[in-house]
């Protein structure tokens, strides 16, 4: 079956653009960008099962082999490079989001600030970038729930779809959204007209509008209202009266508890 799958995605991601490699096992994605030529480059990397996989802050990614999406994709556009690496990866959860829900007609699927894939507050999925490790190329990882879930508070892909889902479609029309978005996004950041893209991302907010609380070891920092979550941005939280502006960077490891 991975064999085949392997053969599929060399099929899709050749008529990308994108070079592939493919492992069964690795620690995580992130590890073999490293060793990429550069003359492979745009390249996808992508794993069966990863045994250290990365999420947020350095928290541990869970999955079950064959079970999820797990990839690291290395770009070398020179426009990544002149952008935050908080807006490509909101820019890219958008991008996952929007094609996620035309292939599974469900309009519920939100993107929880600042760059998770949800269902019903239930965790899909999570993006990272990363614009430091090489000075040619941009990393984006991806790891999405597609067959399975057995981390609390999580959700999976295939759950929401009447037909089986394929890895290899997936991953293949996420790539080729991807490529019509960046494109589109960066015609519209030079001309200084991102507000369809500022649109989008807060229709696809699962936060805004409702009550949060914003922890770190367990203990609440700040409670109230979010009233925005802007593009490549913090949150806007409303709290007793006052207005709250968090940056993305004031944002330690933690966790946000919704309450309504």
């Amino acid at each position: 079956m991975e064999s085949s799958l392997e053969k599929n995605l060399q099929l899709k991601l050749s008529r990308l653009g994108y070079f592939l490699v493919y492992k069964k096992n690795v620690p995580s994605t992130i590890d073999l960008a490293a060793g990429i030529n550069n003359k492979n480059i745009p390249c996808a990397i992508i794993a069966a099962h990863q045994t250290r996989g990365v999420g947020r802050y350095g928290h541990t990614w869970h999955d079950k082999k064959g079970g999820s999406i797990l990839m690291t994709i290395i770009e070398n556009d020179y426009f990544f490079k002149k952008i935050t690496p908080a807006l490509l990866a909101q820019l890219f959860v958008l991008s996952c989001c929007l094609t996620l829900g035309r292939i599974t007609k469900n309009k519920n699927i939100k993107i929880k600030w600042p760059n998770d894939l949800v269902i019903d507050d239930k965790k899909l999925g999570g993006v990272l970038t990363d614009c430091a490790s090489r000075k040619d190329a941009t990393l984006i990882s991806l790891g999405l729930n597609v067959r399975d879930s057995h981390v609390k508070n999580s959700s999976f892909l295939q759950s929401l779809s009447e037909k089986e889902l394929d890895r290899a479609n997936l991953i293949g029309d996420i790539l080729a959204g991807w490529k019509k978005d960046k494109k589109s996004f960066e015609k519209k950041w030079k001309n200084n007209d991102c507000a369809s893209y500022t649109k989008l991302w807060t229709n696809k907010s699962s936060l805004i509008g409702r009550n949060i609380q914003l922890l770190q070891d367990d203990v609440r920092q700040v409670s109230g209202e979010v009233k925005s979550t802007p593009l490549g941005g913090g949150l806007t939280i409303k709290a007793q009266g006052r207005t709250i502006k968090i940056k993305l960077g004031d944002y330690l490891p933690g966790s946000i508890i919704i309450n309504n």
